[in-house]
């Protein structure tokens, strides 16, 4: 659809509207001409349904562009609503001086959908791995952990917060923690592996120091072009 341009007068009031704006407030260039821009531009934060903030006036007494904020909702003439990104830029005469704004936005609620979509399928995702009694841990190519369940934190005593960005090797005893991003190496440049696809009894090391015995299979997937490791571990103490 491309973006809308909304113009206004040194004193806020709307002087021109292009027809992606038309079409996305529900106003015409002719009925809005003249009136002040909130009086057509109606805009509200999506999750408190609160008015938003219109910088207007803050962009002609500043003169300086402005940026909605997120989640901020477009409420048409006819009362139907879309989400919006959008930015207020002074218009300025060739002394410099502040004569006016213009407001280009867009329809983002696709993109908005997409990316809501896409955050309650983590949610889920997140819910079903800490239901799960086995420790679930994800790390990149380079050793660091990516994701850790709540069994893993129950298991190995840390909070998740305190080992993610670490390396995994934390979570094990000498002398495999010193020798493990041998092991990954080794892996990637071979190919050659004794635990990739298949499982087999480890040993692990919680938080304070104590080791134990447990059982570990290891995955691998690709993501955008780099691999990740799932390991899921489940505690073989008797």
């Amino acid at each position: 659809m491309g973006d809308g341009v909304l113009a206004t007068d040194a004193e806020g009031r709307v002087t021109r509207l292009n027809t992606v704006a038309e079409r996305l407030i529900g106003w015409s260039q002719a009925e809005a001409a003249g009136r002040p821009a909130e009086d057509v531009f109606h805009i509200l934060n999506q999750k408190t349904r609160q008015p938003a903030f219109l910088p207007v006036a803050e962009t002609l007494a500043q003169g300086v562009i402005y940026g909605l904020a997120n989640d901020t909702l477009l409420i048409a003439r006819d009362g139907s609503e879309c989400a919006i990104a959008d930015s207020c830029a002074p218009i300025r005469n060739r002394a410099g001086e502040v004569i006016g704004t213009v407001l280009v936005f867009r329809d983002v609620s696709r993109e908005y959908a997409t990316q809501t979509a896409l955050s309650d399928s983590a949610t889920r995702i997140r819910t079903i791995l800490n239901t799960v009694v086995e420790a679930i841990i994800t790390i990149d190519e380079r050793g660091i952990i990516e994701t850790a369940n709540l069994a893993a934190k129950f298991l190995f005593g840390y909070e998740v917060d305190e080992i993610v960005g670490q390396n995994i090797s934390m979570l094990m005893p000498e002398p495999y923690r010193s020798h493990h991003d041998g092991y990954i190496e080794h892996y990637l440049a071979t190919g050659e592996t004794h635990i990739i696809g298949t499982g087999r009894e480890v040993v692990g090391q919680r938080k304070d120091g104590s080791i134990f015995p447990m059982y570990l299979a290891v995955s691998e997937m690709q993501l955008e072009g780099e691999r990740h490791f799932i390991g899921v571990v489940h505690d073989i103490t008797e």
